[in-house]
């Protein structure tokens, strides 16, 4: 977990888990990225359809399975400012990887700049 974002970094729980093929599922689907927005609305749709689970989906929801399903090799989702998509172009993900690290990165520097203060 990460300090500060305790609630959102937790392990996923069962009923989270129950929603990580479904929104594979759903990605697979689409040739084209898909937006938060439009995810959160299909998940919510299939929760209330096809499941018994008590759980709303939310774009923090979809950020903590996404990055659930980067971390242990599920499925190569990638996104942008267009939305996800699952995408096994080399291309595609090695942008994605770079982008990642970039981000990580900045997150380091923040950190640096901060800790000047102490």
């Amino acid at each position: 977990m990460i300090t500060g974002f305790e609630k959102i970094t937790e392990d996923l729980s069962d009923d989270e888990l129950k929603l990580v093929q479904p929104l594979i599922d759903g990605l697979k689907k689409s040739k084209k990225p898909v937006k938060t927005n439009q995810i959160v609305d299909g998940m919510n749709s299939y929760i209330l359809n096809h499941t018994n689970l008590k759980v709303k989906f939310n774009p923090v929801k979809l950020r903590k399975i996404v990055n659930y399903i980067r971390c242990n090799s599920i499925a190569p989702i990638v996104a942008s400012s267009e939305g996800y998509q699952i995408s096994f172009d080399k291309a595609v993900l090695e942008k994605h990887v770079y982008s990642l690290i970039q981000r990580a990165n900045a997150i380091r520097t923040a950190a640096i700049g901060l800790e000047k203060f102490i």
